[in-house]
């Protein structure tokens, strides 16, 4: 057995000691902390900000108290929890504590995360039984994955959760333009929710430009769950038929146990993004990962480091 190996059993064998012996003493903590690394917890307030475009870039410029983020590399946090990605959070959807903030005020692109926001404004500014027309406009958005047709018909109702499932640009699009000041209204509702560190300027999310932060996204999905909670729990479907239509399900996180809900989002500047909603022993555990080389992966390792904590609180209780 070579001494190197030796040395990192030791060091894990130390860490957990420290980590078991600070939950006994310090009675079950909010948020998991790691020394050295900014964590911050979401409780903290966040000032006002205001976004400044320039060429190459969206920066974000944060008032006080909130200082600005540095610019960071994935690393990976700690033995308990192997995440390697710009951001992620773990809290409960009914309270106002957290398990886990990882750079929660990173502001990031949020590629398809924004069909969220699209849906919600659609369905508090549409009947759901409102016809909407596929245009050759809608199609000439890049993507297909809905499989639209030239002048199809949906229902505004059947159209939010097709582009949800589907994770559709058409479908995104054919929705706002309904409605000529459509983005005016997602960044209004943005505001509205708290969401201070979020911007829109297109409904689909191919845009670099759209931009929010786990923080944030947490309290869109408090609000989606409280107000249109079937806009999150299609998305734990395989299918979705309209008339003799059948969409399928691009999200792979449905597949792991007790999901409920969520949405994806991919494009070259975010790297994978996702909003992932999960029932253990009756409460609803949300878990956002941003700018991760596999969702997938970043989420089950995050739900299970979730349930081994849960785990060792109910023993030491």
């Amino acid at each position: 057995m070579s001494n190197n190996f030796l040395a990192i059993t030791f060091v894990i064998v130390l860490l957990l000691s420290v980590y078991f012996g600070a939950k006994i003493f310090l009675k079950k903590p909010n948020i998991l902390t790691v020394p050295e690394l900014n964590i911050l917890p979401i409780k903290a307030s966040l000032g006002s900000f205001k976004v400044r475009e320039e060429s190459s870039s969206t920066q974000l410029v944060v008032d006080s108290p909130i200082k600005k983020i540095p610019s960071i590399k994935p690393i990976e946090v700690s033995p308990f929890l192997p995440y390697r990605g710009m951001s992620c959070l773990i809290s409960p959807i009914d309270k106002k504590i957290d398990y886990f903030a990882y750079f929660p005020y990173k502001v990031w692109p949020i590629a398809s995360l924004s069909k969220l926001m699209t849906a919600v404004i659609a369905l508090e500014n549409y009947s759901p039984n409102k016809i909407i027309t596929i245009s050759k406009k809608d199609l000439e958005i890049y993507g297909n994955s809905a499989h639209f047709r030239l002048n199809q018909k949906y229902k505004v109702k059947d159209l939010v959760k097709i582009m949800i499932l589907t994770s559709s640009n058409d479908a995104a699009y054919a929705l706002a333009k309904e409605l000529p000041n459509f983005i005016d209204l997602m960044n209004k509702k943005a505001k509205e929710i708290g969401m201070f560190q979020t911007r829109y300027i297109e409904p689909s999310g191919l845009s670099k430009k759209n931009v929010s932060s786990a923080a944030d996204l947490l309290k869109l999905s408090r609000y989606i769950l409280k107000n249109h909670p079937e806009i999150l729990e299609v998305d734990k479907e395989n299918i979705y038929k309209v008339g003799k239509r059948i969409f399928y399900n691009i999200n792979k996180i449905r597949r792991l146990p007790n999901f409920i809900g969520g949405k994806t989002g991919y494009i070259p500047e975010s790297k994978e993004n996702a909003i992932s909603i999960f029932s253990l022993n009756g409460q609803k555990i949300v878990i956002i990962v941003l700018g991760s080389n596999d969702r997938l992966l970043s989420t089950q390792k995050l739900l299970s480091w979730f349930k081994l904590i849960r785990l060792a609180e109910e023993t030491n209780d």
